[in-house]
C-alpha cells in the first residue's frame, strides 16, 4: 500500500517546484513584453499547431474570451497566425510564425540556463529525475482521466 502521507509530501513539493518555474517563465516571459497567458498559448500552439479557438481555450483549460484576447495580442505581434479551417469556413487554426517560435525559444533558453544555475544538478542527478518522471507520465498516461 502507498504511504499516503509520503505521497502527500511529494504532492508538496511538487506545487513548490510548479510555483518556481512559473515564478521564472512569467519573469523571462515579461522580458520579452509577454503575459504569462500568452506565453502558455505560445507553448500550446507550438506543440500542437492548426487548433481552432475552442480547442485552444479547452487545452489551456481558459475560457474562449480569454484565448481570443490572448491571440489578438500575439497576432498583432506577428507571433502566430490564423488561416481559415478547411472543415468549417466560420473557424480559424492557429499556428505559431518564426517570430513566436524565436521569442519562445529565446524565454525557454534564458528559463533553462536560469533553473540550470538554480539547481545545480549533476547530469546523473538529471537522468535520474527524467527517468522516473518518465515512469510517471507512463502511468499517468495508462490510467487515463480521473
Amino acid at each position: 500500500m502507498t504511504d499516503l502521507a509520503q505521497l502527500k509530501e511529494i504532492t508538496r513539493m511538487n506545487r513548490q517546484l510548479r510555483r518556481a518555474e512559473r515564478s521564472l517563465l512569467r519573469h523571462f516571459a515579461a522580458q520579452h513584453g509577454l503575459t504569462p497567458n500568452q506565453l502558455l498559448v505560445l507553448d500550446t500552439v507550438t506543440d500542437t499547431p492548426g487548433l481552432s479557438l475552442s480547442q485552444l481555450a479547452d487545452l489551456v483549460q481558459l475560457n474562449k474570451s480569454t484565448v481570443s484576447t490572448v491571440l489578438d495580442g500575439l497576432l498583432q505581434r506577428g507571433f502566430v497566425a490564423a488561416q481559415p479551417d478547411p472543415a468549417n469556413a466560420s473557424r480559424y487554426q492557429v499556428t505559431i510564425t518564426a517570430a513566436g517560435q524565436q521569442v519562445t525559444e529565446g524565454i525557454y533558453a534564458a528559463y533553462l540556463r536560469a533553473l540550470s544555475s538554480q539547481l545545480q544538478l549533476t547530469d546523473g542527478e538529471i537522468q535520474t529525475i527524467a527517468a522516473f518522471l518518465h515512469r510517471l507520465t507512463t502511468r499517468l498516461k495508462k490510467a487515463g482521466p480521473v
